[in-house]
């Protein structure tokens, strides 16, 4: 009989379950510039994903990145609670939810993982606490930083998005510190650094969310190359190199804008045209009309009956 078991894949079940996985992560939508997301260095990207201009589909392997960083924080939160002195909270007692902080009329926010009160290194300070599940490569270059420079100075050097969580949820809290604890996949290492508030790189971040929540054409690209590396993987570089039509929601239609000067911080948007307040990402109606940066089209026509058009025409 001919040996069949070249043929046997023993890895469908557990595909299956990857594919279950990610079937049930589309659809999670952040409707807010997230704070944990300001530092990175590309504007127009921040800008994309703020307007929704595009359906993001996660891989699986940072589905499951994202699920063991989450598992990471309730491993490193429990062994933190060992020592007696330590008083760590990741509930906010005023909500019953996690801390969250927002600006900008609810359309800049962030949830930090918690604060916490007794480290041994400044007992009697008060610190936003966060934890980062990371690979083995970049834990080390945290601790070659830490050895180099000292605590207080490495998260800034390590990760540029990290630090400006940290100083805008400082900023948020009214706190001086931060305490971040770093660990390995499963935990297996860890290592600690302190960060130190500062008040003119938190307003610069704030103005930096500004400007992307409330600007009507996408900022400049990070690099005119699309093979640039951070390009390359980016997932919106359909849109901004390969002239991808974007996704019909209200928050892509040029009749409507983010308020940011509202007081109930709920992220609410504006749509002019039926006067109306929405949130999230609205809903397709027969009157949207595309913000007209965001078409990789030239427009040769539009209506002009009334005081909003009701159809454009593009090249």
């Amino acid at each position: 009989m001919a040996d069949l078991s070249q043929y046997l894949d023993n890895d469908m079940t557990l595909r299956a379950v990857g594919d279950k996985i990610v079937e049930q992560s589309k659809g999670r939508k952040r409707n807010y510039l997230g704070m944990s997301e300001i530092g990175n260095d590309c504007w127009r990207m921040l800008w994309y994903r703020f307007r929704n201009v595009l359906e993001e589909h996660l891989r699986l392997q940072s589905i499951l990145a994202i699920e063991d960083g989450f598992k990471q924080e309730d491993i490193m939160s429990e062994r933190l609670r060992l020592i007696d002195t330590i008083q760590l909270d990741t509930i906010d007692p005023n909500t019953g939810n996690q801390f969250e902080f927002k600006l900008l009329g609810g359309h800049f926010c962030g949830h930090c993982d918690g604060k916490i009160k007794g480290i041994f290194e400044a007992p009697k300070t008060e610190h936003i606490w966060e934890n980062k599940a990371v690979n083995e490569k970049k834990f080390k270059e945290l601790g070659k930083l830490i050895s180099e420079i000292g605590e207080k100075q490495a998260l800034c050097e390590w990760d540029e998005i990290y630090y400006a969580q940290a100083i805008i949820y400082m900023e948020c809290a009214n706190l001086t510190r931060h305490y971040l604890t770093v660990q390995t996949p499963g935990g297996r290492n860890w290592t600690s650094c302190r960060t130190e508030a500062n008040k003119k790189i938190a307003l610069s971040i704030i103005a930096k969310a500004e400007t992307i929540i409330t600007a009507d054409k996408p900022p400049v690209r990070l690099n005119e190359n699309r093979s640039f590396y951070k390009c390359n993987w980016c997932m919106m570089k359909e849109i901004c190199f390969d002239q991808k039509v974007p996704a019909v929601n209200c928050r892509t239609c040029a009749f409507s804008e983010p308020v940011i000067n509202d007081k109930s911080g709920n992220g609410t948007w504006k749509c002019y045209k039926k006067n109306i307040d929405f949130t999230g990402s609205g809903a397709v109606c027969d009157s949207h009309l595309f913000l007209n940066t965001l078409v990789p089209y030239k427009t040769v026509d539009a209506d002009k009956s009334g005081q909003f058009p009701s159809w454009i025409k593009y090249s």
